[in-house]
């Protein structure tokens, strides 16, 4: 039976285990996000000036930076890219392996993972203050 990575490779390299690895050209369709994600970042809307910039970018350069996902095909950052490459009809996009498994977490470990992972972007003030509030014990 395939793995993940091998159903949904077309074309790229070989995961390497244990190790973040890179692969190119890996199915929109199969990566799933977590919808922990909404609760701390604001959702990709062509809209807002910073998607559209996003999204043009894509267009005429191509993502950049591979998107990242867990072993089991949750998407840990790249969530913006994501979306834009699903606006622009986009089928296959790079991605990066990391080595969690995102289904066997707890919420409050799903989102510190999605915080960890997603620590360079800009964020608004919303975003910034739902990523402090995981910093409070309610013990």
């Amino acid at each position: 039976m395939p793995t993940l990575t091998e159903s949904a490779r077309c074309g790229g390299g070989t995961p390497t285990p244990g190790k973040k690895s890179d692969l190119s050209n890996f199915s929109v369709a199969l990566i799933k996000v977590a919808p922990e994600n909404d609760l701390l970042y604001e959702p990709f809307g062509i809209a807002n000036a910073d998607d559209v910039a996003l999204a043009i970018s894509i267009q005429v350069l191509g993502i950049q930076e591979p998107l990242t996902l867990s072993k089991d095909g949750f998407l840990l950052s790249g969530h913006r890219r994501l979306a834009a490459a699903r606006h622009l009809h986009i089928l296959f996009v790079p991605v990066r392996f990391a080595d969690t498994v995102f289904a066997g977490l707890s919420k409050s470990e799903r989102l510190g993972v999605l915080h960890l992972h997603n620590q360079q972007r800009e964020k608004n003030p919303g975003e910034k203050i739902r990523e402090q509030l995981l910093q409070i014990n309610p013990d």
